[in-house]
């Protein structure tokens, strides 16, 4: 299993919108099923955002969702939130603990 984590910023002023949009804007369960997403959530504290994104292949993942006419809709929508450094990278993970 595949794991990533983002750590994005939003615009000034636009926290709370950012979060309406998130309620209002999700991608379908077909779009994420197609691309293979085990699960995706999203966290803010402030301005700060922080994506975690699971999936058995997610180089497989990353390549549908960004030829997704869906997920490239939901990514417009975003940009209007979020600044917005391309290529966005992940974190590094140091650490990892999973019973069983």
């Amino acid at each position: 299993m595949d794991r990533v984590v983002f750590v994005l910023k939003a615009r000034p002023g636009t926290e709370k919108s950012y979060a309406d949009y998130l309620r209002k804007n999700r991608l379908s369960d077909e779009t994420l099923g197609e691309a293979g997403v085990n699960a995706w959530s999203i966290f803010m504290q402030g301005d700060q955002v922080v994506a975690y994104l699971e999936a058995e292949d997610m180089k497989r993942t990353m390549s549908v969702l960004s030829e997704h006419p869906e997920a490239k809709k939901f990514e417009e929508g975003e940009a209007e939130f979020l600044v917005l450094e391309e290529p966005l990278s992940p974190l590094q993970e140091i650490f990892r603990y999973e019973r069983g």
